[in-house]
């Protein structure tokens, strides 16, 4: 096994085997370039010597072109010239050498920096994304049976099995310069790029092979674990099983590209969102507008906007905020949430989403609360300041039935309660003590959600 030493964001493995076969025709490469990590596999076809030399020279071939790049290169123009110049090399060689007619390969590529994941392919060995051990990305082969897949005469088990599996309708090396299908990738920290050829991932079903390279955490475990149970299985039926290789890349930070929203993601981040954002503007009007006797006694009146009346571009922009801090504290479960969908798990996922909506609900009640608080701490004595506070305190306790389905402690609930109801709540702010006491109760409050956060 090789270890794959970057000063890119990642960390990787790879191994290649020669299977059942007598020659193994793989080729498997990486190197950094001006653009990125570089992680290549190539599989070779054609008599004689043949296979193995069209692997090896297309992969010296792609990395030599993208070693003499620079960083400010446009890096999907680089691959297309890469595998031109690889094509060519292939036609130069038969040329010089006719013993290697016929000769060609695949090839998969991934070419990773700090901004994205470049992967390019052409025939049948493909790259995954993994995230959270479920796939997220996978190419589709040129090929066949792929052709078929795609015009529903066959799934693409039964695509797996067939005689005509083997079947490429592109690679270097035979007939025009073929032209590869790129992608630009975003990732997370901890994402899973692997690349294979088809001794890999025609060995087992699909989901049997995203148990295994998808499940184990290790990078170096799955790709220990990847080629023996499939030199295993080749041993079981015979021992003519195809060359295999593989390569697994997990990042190690996310990427300055970020990942687009699913449409379901989407939609319910802004249902989120706009509840939030309505707080928002609640929590505006309530820390500005005091009580009416302070409001006559103030020397600089504060403008109170009601909400009908705030434009509507603020309220967008409160509503992006609010939208990029949901689904930074809520990535997780929102990912669960759309596979759910994409699984047609709609009960689960009907259920999860109302438990979201109904936290967030809960928790802005808080908010509102805590603004309270805040007005509470620098209203004068007297009867307004009672009122408000039995009020509060009344609010608090009709939101204790959601509070304790929520898990917070009643002993939370009731010290608010109890602290609030005490006398030194009902002074004036600049008496000694009120606004330590007021702190407080709005720290006890501000754990409360903290709790149901992590919920």
């Amino acid at each position: 096994m090789v270890q794959f030493n970057t000063k890119y964001p990642a960390e990787g493995y790879a191994e290649s085997r020669i299977g059942g076969r007598s020659e193994n025709q793989d080729t498997c490469a990486y190197v950094d370039t001006p653009l990125g990590l570089l992680v290549l596999v190539c599989d070779g076809m054609g008599g004689g010597p043949g296979g193995k030399t069209a692997s090896m020279l297309a992969a010296k071939t792609i990395s030599d072109t993208l070693l003499a790049t620079k960083p400010d290169d446009d890096r999907e123009l680089m691959i297309l010239k890469a595998v031109k110049a690889a094509h060519k090399a292939l036609f130069d060689a038969v040329e010089a050498n006719p013993q290697l007619k016929g000769m060609g390969t695949t090839v998969t590529l991934l070419l990773l920096n700090e901004q994205s994941a470049m992967v390019a392919h052409v025939g049948d060995s493909r790259i995954y994304q993994f995230r959270n051990g479920h796939r997220v990305f996978r190419t589709t082969d040129h090929s066949m049976v792929m052709d078929m897949v795609k015009l529903k005469r066959i799934n693409e088990e039964q695509a797996r099995v067939h005689p005509q599996s083997n079947v490429i309708t592109r690679a270097l090396g035979h007939g025009e310069s073929p032209v590869p299908d790129i992608e630009e990738l975003p990732y997370l920290k901890g994402d899973r790029f692997v690349l294979c050829t088809d001794g890999i991932w025609g060995a087992m079903p699909e989901k049997e092979l995203i148990k295994i390279i998808g499940g184990v955490s290790n990078p170096a475990g799955a790709v220990e674990e990847a080629v023996v149970k499939i030199d295993d299985i080749g041993a079981s039926e015979g021992g003519h099983h195809d060359n295999l290789t593989i390569a697994i890349v997990n990042t190690t930070s996310n990427s300055i590209l970020k990942i687009p929203m699913s449409p379901t993601v989407k939609k319910l981040l802004i249902a989120l969102a706009a509840i939030a954002a309505v707080s928002v503007i609640l929590n505006i009007v309530l820390l500005t507008r005091g009580s009416g006797k302070d409001k006559e006694k103030q020397e600089t009146p504060v403008t109170v906007t009601a909400p009908a009346q705030i434009e509507q571009a603020t309220i967008d922009s409160i509503i992006e905020v609010r939208m990029r801090e949901l689904e930074a504290k809520n990535r997780e479960q929102l990912d669960q949430i759309d596979k759910m969908l994409k699984d047609k798990k709609v009960e689960e996922a009907t259920k999860s989403i109302g438990n979201s909506l109904e936290n967030l609900k809960v928790l802005e009640k808080l908010d509102q609360l805590i603004a309270q608080l805040n007005k509470l701490m620098e209203m004068k004595a007297g009867k307004d300041k009672k009122a408000e506070i039995n009020k509060t305190i009344n609010q608090v306790k009709e939101l204790t039935p959601q509070l304790e389905a929520l898990k917070v402690p009643q002993a939370d609930i009731n010290y608010v309660v109890t602290e609030l109801g005490k006398e030194i709540c009902t002074r004036n702010p600049s008496e000694k003590g009120v606004k330590g006491q007021y702190t407080l109760i709005t720290k006890r409050m501000r754990q409360i959600q903290s709790a149901i956060r992590t919920h």
